[in-house]
């Protein structure tokens, strides 16, 4: 019955059926080795803002993090996107970073690289160039961030995805990697905000953020 605790002893096995279903839906489940990718968050935008905020997602209990967005628009066409690290409220954002995407064009035969290495001033690692605002497209991506919340080393990341550069006009196979320039110490990755160069992010039904952390037991 509800608010009954049933303990069984030390020592003690408590032996469930084949075939039997243990129904925990809406129950907190504590104690249990829960290993693989355990969902943290999902931020939505569903209204145009001036960055999409995925604020407190790292944290000490993960050490490495699996992100995957979908349907990151601009409403500015042809413009940049980028993200950045802060911390857990994302009242400092880092801006020292280096990295390097390749963009490789799915009807034209071509490829571009991009690259930045800077101490400090970056705009952010960017994530899509000269970005299509059309909701057909979209940034759709997973990434995974390696050791975000530790003190005594950068933030490093590296994943792929798709995006849709207007200039070149072409679908994207996308690749990227790097990390940030300055020491976690004085700015811990906590967090995550999503801007465009120019502009709004665009509101969309179909734009969200999730967050996982990487379970080791």
């Amino acid at each position: 019955d509800s608010g009954d605790t049933f303990t069984v002893p030390s020592g003690a096995t408590l032996d469930i059926a084949s075939g039997a279903t243990i129904d925990a839906t809406g129950a907190t489940i504590t104690g249990f080795p829960q290993g693989g990718l355990q969902h943290i968050t999902t931020v939505t935008n569903t209204s145009d803002a001036s960055s999409i905020d995925i604020a407190g997602c790292f944290t000490s209990t993960y050490k490495n993090y699996h992100v995957v967005m979908n349907n990151v628009t601009p409403v500015t066409d042809t413009t940049h996107i980028y993200l950045n690290f802060g911390n857990s409220d994302l009242s400092t954002i880092e801006d020292g970073y280096q990295w390097i995407i390749g963009m490789f064009s799915a009807s034209a035969g071509a490829e571009n690289f991009y690259y930045e290495n800077v101490s400090s001033g970056s705009s952010g690692i960017r994530l899509a160039t000269d970005m299509s605002n059309d909701l057909l497209y979209g940034v759709n991506m997973s990434f995974d961030v390696y050791n975000p919340y530790g003190d005594t080393t950068y933030t490093a990341f590296s994943g792929s995805g798709q995006t849709f550069n207007n200039s070149g006009n072409w679908g994207n196979m996308y690749l990227f990697s790097g990390s940030t320039r300055a020491a976690d110490s004085s700015v811990r990755s906590e967090s995550m905000r999503i801007t465009a160069q120019s502009g709004n992010m665009d509101g969309n039904t179909l734009c969200s953020v999730s967050v996982y952390g990487y379970a080791e037991s």
